[in-house]
Formats: structure tokens, sequence, C-alpha cells
């Protein structure tokens, strides 16, 4: 990256891309069986949240 910098290229950060919050989900009263059952009973029945 610094050699890049060095030849006068711009180097931008990218923010992390936002992820479902497990807890919240779970506190919403969705409870699949494990985290990707959560999130996939969360998905199908009420997308917009995610």
């Amino acid at each position: 990256m610094k050699a890049l910098a060095d030849l006068g290229f711009q180097q931008r950060v990218l923010p992390l891309q936002q992820r479902p919050h497990l807890p919240m989900i779970r506190m919403l009263g969705f409870c699949g069986g494990g985290k990707r059952g959560t999130i996939a009973e969360a998905m199908c029945q009420s997308p917009r949240p995610l």
C-alpha cells in the first residue's frame, strides 16, 4: 500500500458490512436452531429488519 501511495495513488477505506445482530433478532422472538437457523427464520418471516 505504501508503494502505491508513494506513486500518487489515492487509497480509500471501506466500512464494514452491516451484519444481523443476533441478540437483537432473538429479542424480537426469532429462535431458529443455532445462528444460521435463527437468521434464516427471521429472513423468511420478516426480511426488512435484516
